[in-house]
């Protein structure tokens, strides 16, 4: 690729090499010796000392030589030369960033040194051409590419007068590393070395097969802080196409980062079966070379990078968490890629390829604090094997750092290389293509010699904090009448360093920094390009400091110091400018006073005034204006800074003018939080009592009919329902599944009852269809009190006179009949297994919201399932319009926690909505000990109208064989023979006809057999399925297959010894494994199973000493949770009949047995 056409003399130093050509007398010979330099004649240049040698293609086949000899500078002048430079140190560190200090010049004339070429006539020119012009256009050509490679390196204006200046200053005592010579790093120099003490100290630790919980809120925007840091005219030729192709390149892929992320938390489709599939069974692993090449394994029919990346944007935000935690680090990867892509927080790194190759890999800026933690957290959630880096022949493992950092950088560099559209110069320059082209140039032609080390030197500015001593900026007030002041000392780098930082004036004069004290000039240079007064501070031997105006205050403070602070500067600041106030517009808020009812709205609770917040001040509009009457800048406010900029100042005065609507809802959710968009928040006594009210939980009795004993955590659950009810106030319960939600709900209602607010308005539950006997069961067991009616099925009524206390009805039914239930009165409206109206754009979720209720409960142990609107939409049922506009729940909450895991905006959310939610879970401390250690719950279910045809068949028929036996012998057989095949009806249709594919809608078990798998799966806990039918195992086996992506282990009496062992070892120990069916005979005893804290029992045996066997292969010595046992009967079937003669054997058996 050849270099596009640029201007040459792009610095001011080869600017005066130019000097060289000013003179001659054709003036046809400049612009073709530059047409000559740009269009690639020049086909090779060697550089010895003084001498020059190149070949130049012009109009004859064979190239011309072309020679140029620079004549050496004088020795004693030189030496004088020498020594004013070495004892410059300002201008040593500009030097050593391959920048000539103009000091130079001043310092050469005043000794008469002549350093450029004046004239052509200065350089001895020599060209084979027949041209009898001096010079000739061939000459031009090669000298206009010497002033390239000078601008690039600007040694060689010493190079070729004899001088290694870099030996000279190596002379005079100033010890110069390898890192000032310029040389390009290797791959591996560009990751974080070996975690030091800090990086650990606040890492979170993650279990195996869990996901990262990353904040990105704190990721800063960086993008235009970055090429701020850079200079603008940096003195390679591509320079300004650089920073242009950074900036349009990088504003796109933030674009289209932000459009992905967008995506993730969108209304994206659930991942289809066969990506569930292949991903439940995936293990990526990316392999990089040394050379820069990429390698993917682990994931079927992916072999790249760009398909796997392509692959996890098609999986969508599904959790893949312990199938395959393999598939969710590389997801975890994936979207903090897309986050620090978004806030422009990467930075392209360098590394040498080959002898003159350079290669180019887009990596997180870490010298940020906020994405060095975001990579740090990644790189510790990790599995060690996700990515590795080495050679053909041996691979490397990688610390913590070192991984988040190679991984994330990977997937960066990926997408803004995939993203870039390059055109015009941008596309032909070999600079702008190393970035987002391909990622390796050869810088191999005339004129390129130190491009790319110019190019690392340019961007070396962002990663002084890796360096071995790093100053320290300390800003000091200096008194009423002088200001602040500004000095430097200097301080080890990394982390984990006691030593004090040392003073630069003790820097540059003691001997003990004499090795290090290159370094640190390099570094001031560079933080001098911020704020030149640096420059004259060093050259002053940083005896006295940098006086600092309060005219010049602001923009140290917020232009200069951000960008040294985001170089990984430290920055010192009194006290009372750390904390630099800015005006912000807050409220004060009080409280109104209640209706008589005692019903609360809690979007009429409160009243408030604007005022103007100052640090944690409120001041009113007059004080606001007292306070800028005589003052803009930074001014003394009450013991502290406040800075007054004068646009932020007409704009508060705009919005006390003209101050915005805030409805009672956000009033409310003001209050609750104690802040109004980051501001503080005053609340006054009666508006404290609101809040009081709404989040404290008072002890009530419990109903009087009550059959049932609550436990402690159950009866503030009650409590909490009660009171929010008689509020008037909606309420999401969440407790974990077996938490007793149920009881909970119905002791509430129960309550309502006794105290006649079921008078006028009844209860209204809608529950799934698989649940509607389960309620009906619970009800008449806790509150036999209670009159119940079911609305669903064809005969359905609402004439029912009286009515009763409760309607139970479906999710279809409210759908179906929303206009006929919305015509009642109903004091409490129920919804069991709230997730069901989860997406707010629903029809079904617009039929129940649609139904007009008093007060509202939501049942779910799991709110959110992939979304946070999902719990908008829900909270919105309960309790409407609480959190605002969809759009406007999503700006505040959705976003910033779902996307950007901000966890301030977490905690807000967790305010705001405290006084509506309660959640507990059955890991929480105040729960273990209150729970039992083994809970089973009846899961009853109804046959479907498959089902139910069988099942008449099967005993219409048996009973006329039965029927038509006389042998008492033969018809007990037949009895038993009909009551094998109602159980597998029972089990499905399919499992007595012998169907091959049975689908799962024809039974009613099954349905509820895949529910209560998923709010498992949900729960992230693993589950033992028996049946002692291996036939129905095979079905069910099969089912999860299906409906989860990947195939449950089936043991059963004819898998082998080794195989058996295989399947319990691999349920206990793989996170990914979390299902195992098992027969009751062959899985039924001698087993430990304790990975499992559910148990499923499909079918019922006759005996419960068996079944409480097989539940004991969960619940045993081992077992570190509590354990769920789910016993599914078919109502209105002998099934029933059994329970309860296992109910009675057990009864006798605990009356009997000591």
């Amino acid at each position: 690729m050849a270099m596009a056409q640029k201007q040459f003399g792009h610095t001011w130093w080869g600017e005066q090499w130019l000097n060289a050509l000013h003179a001659v007398d054709w003036s046809n010979r400049l612009p073709r010796g530059r047409r000559y330099a740009n269009n690639g004649s020049v086909q090779s240049l060697r550089v010895d000392g003084r001498r020059v040698e190149a070949r130049v293609k012009g109009s004859r086949r064979t190239p011309y030589k072309v020679s140029l000899e620079i004549p050496a500078l004088p020795g004693a002048e030189t030496e004088q030369l020498l020594d004013a430079i070495a004892a410059d140190p300002a201008l040593i560190g500009r030097l050593l960033n391959r920048e000539l200090d103009p000091a130079v010049m001043e310092h050469a004339e005043l000794l008469g040194v002549r350093i450029f070429p004046r004239d052509w006539r200065d350089l001895q020119m020599r060209c084979s051409c027949p041209d009898g012009a001096s010079p000739c256009k061939h000459v031009a050509a090669v000298i206009y590419l010497i002033v390239r490679e000078i601008d690039a390196d600007p040694f060689q204006v010493f190079a070729l007068r004899g001088l290694d200046l870099l030996g000279e200053m190596t002379r005079r005592g100033l010890d110069i590393g390898d890192d000032s010579r310029g040389a390009l790093p290797d791959l591996v120099e560009l990751l974080p070395a070996e975690a030091d003490a800090e990086t650990h100290h606040d890492a979170q630790v993650h279990a195996p097969g869990q996901p990262a919980r990353i904040d990105y809120t704190g990721l800063p925007f960086l993008l235009d802080a970055l090429l701020r840091a850079l200079p603008a005219d940096p003195g390679f030729n591509a320079a300004s196409t650089v920073r242009k192709a950074w900036q349009t390149q990088m504003r796109r892929a933030m674009r289209r980062a932000k459009t992905a992320l967008e995506a993730l938390g969108g209304d994206a489709a659930e991942p289809s079966e066969t990506n569930q599939s292949v991903a439940a069974q995936a293990d990526p692993v990316v392999v990089l070379d040394l050379d820069g090449t990429i390698a993917v394994g682990g994931v079927d029919a992916v072999d790249d990078l760009g398909a796997l990346l392509d692959w996890l944007a098609d999986l969508g935000p599904a959790a893949f968490t312990a199938e395959a935690p393999g598939v969710a680090a590389w997801q975890t990867v994936r979207n903090a890629a897309l986050h620090l892509i978004a806030a422009g927080a990467v930075v392209p790194r360098l590394f040498a390829v080959g002898s003159r190759g350079a290669g180019c890999l887009w990596l997180p800026a870490l010298l940020d604090p906020q994405v060095k933690a975001v990579v740090r957290t990644l790189g510790d959630a990790l599995p060690d094997d996700l990515v590795e880096l080495g050679d053909a022949d041996q691979h490397q493992a990688l610390a913590p750092a070192a991984r988040g950092t190679l991984a994330c950088g990977l997937v960066v560099d990926h997408l803004l290389r995939e993203w870039a559209e390059l055109g015009g110069n941008q596309a032909d320059d070999k600079v702008v293509a190393l970035l987002f082209g391909d990622g390796c140039e050869y810088f191999t032609a005339p004129g390129e010699h130190g491009l790319p080390e110019r190019v690392n030197q340019w961007l070396s500015r962002l990663h002084l904090a890796e360096r071995a001593y790093v100053p320290v900026l300390s800003l000091d007030e200096g008194g009423e009448e002088q200001g602040f002041t500004l000095s430097i000392a200097v301080a080890a780098g990394g982390a984990g360093s006691e030593q004090p930082p040392v003073p630069m004036a003790d820097v540059l004069t003691e001997p003990a920094w004499q090795s290090a004290r290159a370094e640190v000039l390099q570094t001031i240079a560079l933080l001098a390009e911020s704020y030149p007064a640096l420059h004259d501070y060093v050259r002053g031997g940083a005896r006295e400091p940098v006086a600092v105006s309060a005219e010049a205050l602001p923009e140290l403070l917020f232009d200069v110091f951000p960008v040294m602070r985001m170089l990984g500067i430290r920055v010192l600041l009194p006290k009372a400018l750390e904390r630099m106030l800015r005006p912000r517009a807050s409220v004060a808020v009080e409280g109104k006073s209640t209706e008589a009812s005692g019903l609360l709205d809690a979007a009429d609770l409160f009243r408030f005034d604007w005022r103007v917040a100052v640090g944690d001040e409120l001041l009113s509009a007059e004080e606001f204006e007292a306070l800028v009457a005589q003052a803009q800048g930074v001014v003394r406010f009450r013991g502290e800074y406040v800075y007054l900029e004068p646009k932020e100042i007409e704009r508060l005065r705009e919005q006390l003018n003209n101050p915005p609507a805030l409805s009672g809802a956000e009033l409310t959710r003001a209050a609750l939080a104690e802040e109004y968009d980051g501001a503080p928040v005053t609340l006054d006594d009666s508006a404290r009592e609101q809040v009081r009210r709404l989040t404290e939980i008072e002890d009530v009795p419990l109903p009087a009919g009550l059959a049932a004993e609550l436990r402690p955590y159950q009866r503030r659950g009650f409590a909490w329902l009660y009171q929010n009810a008689c509020a008037g106030l909606g309420a999401i319960l969440a407790d974990d599944m077996g938490l007793g939600k149920t009881l909970q709900v119905i002791a509430t209602i129960l309550r309502l009852k006794e105290d006649g607010e079921l008078d006028e308005g009844r209860a209204l539950i809608v529950v799934p269809t698989t649940l509607l006997t389960n309620w009906q069961r619970e009800v008449e067991r806790f509150a036999p009190s209670l009159s119940l009616a079911v609305y669903h099925g064809p005969d359905r009524s609402l004439d029912a006179n009286p009515r009763p206390d409760i309607l139970l009805t479906t999710y279809g039914m409210a759908r179906r009949d929303a206009a006929r239930l919305k015509r009642r009165s109903w004091r409490l409206l129920v919804v069991d297994e709230a997730q069901n109206v989860k997406n707010p754009t629903a029809e079904q979720t617009r039929a129940v919201k649609s139904i007009p209720a008093t007060a509202g409960i939501a049942m779910s142990g799991t709110p959110v399932e992939n979304r946070l609107v999902e719990y908008w939409s829900i909270m919105d049922l309960v309790n409407r319009g609480y959190l605002g506009t969809r759009k406007r729940f999503e700006t505040q909450y959705g976003k910033p926690i779902q996307i950007d895991g901000d966890e301030q905006a977490a905690e807000r959310f967790r305010r705001v909505t405290a006084p509506f939610l309660m959640r507990r879970e059955k890991s929480d401390r105040s729960i273990i000990t209150d729970l039992p250690e083994k809970i089973v719950q009846d899961q009853f279910c109804e046959l479907t109208a498959e089902q139910s045809a069988l099942y008449e068949s099967v005993v219409r028929e048996g009973m006329a064989v039965i029927e038509g036996e006389s042998d008492t012998f033969q018809r007990q057989g037949l009895v038993l023979q009909m009551i094998m095949a109602l159980k597998q009806v029972c089990n499905h249709p399919g499992h007595y006809t012998k169907e091959t594919a049975p689908l799962v809608d024809h039974s009613g078990k099954g349905l509820r057999f895949l529910e209560l798998l998923e709010a498992a799966h949900r729960q992230q806990e693993k589950v033992l399925v028996f049946t002692q039918f291996r036939e129905m195992g095979e079905v069910l086996a099969r089912w999860v297959a299906e409906r989860f992506g990947r195939k449950p282990g089936f043991l059963h009496g004819g898998v082998a010894h080794k195989q058996r062992d295989a399947l319990v070892q691999d349920f206990q120990e793989n996170p990914a494994s979390r299902v195992l069916i098992l027969s009751l005979k062959a899985g039924g005893t001698g087993l430990n199973l304790t990975a499992a804290s559910q148990v499923i029992h499909y079918d019922l045996w006759w005996n419960p000493a068996v079944e409480d066997q097989a539940t004991d292969r969960a619940y045993r010595i081992g077992q570190t949770r509590g354990v769920q046992v789910h016993r599914l009967i078919t109502r209105h079937t002998f099934e029933e009949r059994i329970n309860e003669m296992i109910r009675s054997k057990r009864g006798l058996a605990g009356m009997t047995v000591a």
